[in-house]
């Protein structure tokens, strides 16, 4: 572990310099800091607290190239670069030494704080968020556990450094299921325009492909646009009922399963039109919507009484969605160190912004029981270990592909190195339409298909011709084989890498067709 060279904290008042009383102790006023075999321990009494950095004074070969997380998804940004001191890397990054070793920092998984990095020519700057909202933490004396570092060099090539920090940043976390986890999702060409019979024409129509000896069944999973309230301009709750399009979500459920495949169901938990205790609301918008508040223990019961309902009508997949920009106001591809681009007072002024994300991510495993959970615009050092599935990047698309290379390629290639560590890297659907020529869709199918990560379809079954349905069912036969796994062999050159590694040998793929494909005006 690297010895630290100073420390400030943030208090109301302004930034301090702390004091070193001993080699793990730091103090300032009544706050000390505790960084002992690298766990960073905040103690403080009435003194408000609103981060924490800690520096290191580093030397980098000219040459040096580094990459590094995003926050929540990633949003096609993430790349190798030189020095860049303005990008912050959230919760760990890597840097290849020019003739040396991969140099690998970051925090555990589930920390009680936001944490980023930032790296300058001369300085290492790991920034530790604990504040409560936008609101100083006042911890009466209570000793809050905000990180612990996990710092290591490794003398191998980049991929697999940053696979053994993932595996060393998750020690000890709860195992990712192993099953295999493929399907459907009617996203991508329905857009909210679902109903029933649509899934179960998509089951039938993966039952009649599935690969006869897979152990693993397919998934339909039911996307938003099934509730009640749901139309253009709305997608929240409440959550306990469809509409017409669907009818008794039971059975739904009920058929699916007896078509042959498992079910899954999409939900916004905390948008409503619903009349709700004002102590509920976290924030009104102008439209008259409301985003509860997950500090208060009664959104808690409330949002894992929809989950278990979800799970009693028999679905076993629960993707969760929304969530962190419901909460913090913005996108993770707009976040800076400031985090929440909306005015944020939580009814618990207790815990860090962090600790209330955990508690509310622990109810929905505990709520969800034995089904499978998928987060959707969740944060994912907090997801890592809680959550089955992640979507790890952005929306592709049904209509252009330029942004299924941009989201999709990117974030399977840079956040590969989690998967099965973390949870199950979905790095998103093959949007089948007429808008986006299919040997370009071919091409994103078979990279998800040899990358071993979940491998979801959106299309409409009965438009598919015979050479598509074909190609998508060796697509699933590979998918579901136990040995099928990728890594991206240019992605220090490219965003987008094109040249993949995989168990079933070298995959090379064009992402960038000529002539350039643009969507339709």
């Amino acid at each position: 572990m690297n010895d630290i060279d100073y420390m400030r904290v943030q208090t109301p008042s302004g930034w301090h310099d702390l004091q070193q009383d001993s080699l793990d102790a730091w103090t300032f006023a009544d706050i000390d800091v505790s960084t002992a075999q690298g766990h960073i321990t905040l103690r403080a009494h009435e003194t408000g607290v609103l981060r924490i950095q800690i520096g290191w004074h580093m030397s980098f070969p000219e040459g040096t190239r580094f990459v590094g997380d995003s926050f929540e998804r990633d949003y096609g940004d993430i790349e190798f670069t030189g020095f860049n001191p303005d990008r912050i890397y959230h919760w760990y990054w890597c840097a290849r030494l020019d003739g040396g070793p991969v140099s690998c920092w970051g925090v555990a998984i589930r920390p009680h704080a936001w944490c980023a990095w930032t790296v300058a020519p001369s300085v290492v700057d790991l920034w530790i968020d604990v504040r409560n909202g936008d609101d100083p933490l006042v911890l009466h004396g209570r000793a809050l556990d905000a990180c612990t570092l996990v710092i290591h060099d490794y003398d191998c090539d980049e991929f697999e450094a940053l696979r053994r920090h993932c595996a060393a940043m998750s020690q000890g976390s709860r195992p990712v299921p192993k099953r295999k986890v493929a399907g459907f999702n009617d996203w991508y060409f329905a857009y909210g325009r679902n109903c029933a019979d649509l899934e179960y024409r998509a089951a039938d129509f993966l039952a009649s492909i599935w690969p006869t000896e897979g152990k693993t069944r397919p998934w339909v999973v039911i996307d938003d646009g099934w509730q009640t309230c749901h139309d253009e301009s709305y997608n929240g709750g409440p959550w306990d009922k469809a509409n017409a399009s669907f009818g008794d979500m039971g059975e739904v459920a009920s058929r699916l399963r007896q078509a042959g495949v498992e079910a899954g169901i999409w939900f916004r938990p905390l948008l409503t039109r619903d009349e709700v205790d004002p102590e509920w609301i976290l924030r009104g918008n102008p439209d008259g919507t409301k985003v509860l508040d997950i500090s208060h223990p009664a959104v808690l019961r409330h949002v894992s009484e929809d989950i278990r309902r979800f799970t009693e009508w028999g679905f076993a997949l629960i993707k969760h969605d929304f969530t962190t920009y419901d909460i913090l106001g913005c996108w993770g591809s707009d976040m800076d160190l400031n985090y929440q681009a909306a005015p944020l007072h939580f009814w618990n002024r207790s815990k860090t912004t962090a600790e209330i994300f955990n508690d509310f991510y622990a109810a929905i495993r505990k709520a969800a029981g034995d089904a499978l959970l998928m987060g959707c615009n969740t944060v994912s050092h907090l997801s890592a270990g809680v959550f089955d599935l992640m979507r790890v990047g952005d929306d592709t698309s049904g209509h252009d592909f330029n942004r299924t290379r941009r989201t999709g390629v990117n974030s399977l290639a840079f956040r590969m190195p989690q998967n099965d560590l973390f949870y199950q890297c979905d790095a998103d659907c093959v949007g089948i339409t007429d808008a986006i020529p299919w040997e370009l869709n071919r091409r994103w199918l078979k990279l998800l298909a040899a990358s071993g990560t979940p491998l979801f379809i959106s299309c409409n079954p009965d438009e598919l011709d015979a050479g598509q349905r074909n190609d998508i069912k060796r697509a699933f036969e590979l998918a579901l084989r136990e040995d099928s796994k990728a890594m991206p062999t240019d992605w220090a050159h490219s965003p987008y890498p094109e040249h993949w590694s995989t168990s079933h040998g070298p995959m090379d793929l064009e992402w960038y067709p000529t002539p350039r494909f643009f969507p339709a005006e």
